[in-house]
């Protein structure tokens, strides 16, 4: 493989990236990590703060304000401690309304943001790319990180593994 052929794979992964972040910022007037936060919590049962970091990449202290405003408005609530003195998050009726609407503006940006290619070849990427998110997802916590803005229903045979999976 050619430099420019992976100068253009991290272009594509750059700009959809990009392109989804900037559109559900605008949209939802929200934080990428506070929309993720809430994507991730309601597609996992047992979620804590450290976990939340870890998905979002954020330091405790960053998670916790990301938490801090997302229980404000009503969008998640804090469990009681568990046995490791870790506090759950659980979403809201409220929050996952929003968490669907999210999931599905992100769905439609990447339609959109794919339409150059046909039906045909959007499959074929999708083939290619599975095993790229196989090889690269080893733990749990990998699995959250690159599923953390994924609708967790979807994947049949998600290529992440299925600790993402309730």
């Amino acid at each position: 493989m050619t430099t420019a052929h992976l100068n253009q794979i991290a272009a594509f992964a750059r700009g959809l990236n990009a392109c989804i972040e900037e559109e559900l910022q605008a949209s939802f007037d929200r934080s990428l990590s506070e929309l993720t936060a809430l994507v991730s919590i309601q597609n996992c049962d047992q979620f804590h703060i450290g976990w939340l970091a870890q998905t979002l990449s954020l330091k405790h202290s960053s998670a916790v304000r990301v938490v801090d405003r997302l229980e404000q408005d009503g969008l998640i609530s804090r469990l009681d401690k568990d046995a490791k003195k870790q506090v759950g998050l659980a979403i809201t009726k409220r929050g996952a309304t929003l968490a669907t609407k999210v999931l599905a503006s992100r769905e439609n940006i990447t339609r959109s943001y794919l339409a150059s290619l046909s039906e045909d070849e959007q499959k074929t990427m999708a083939s290619l790319i599975e095993p790229v998110i196989r090889a690269h997802t080893t733990t749990s916590e990998d699995v959250y990180r690159h599923c953390a803005l994924c609708d967790d229903g979807a994947c049949a045979n998600c290529p992440a593994g299925s600790e993402g999976s309730n």
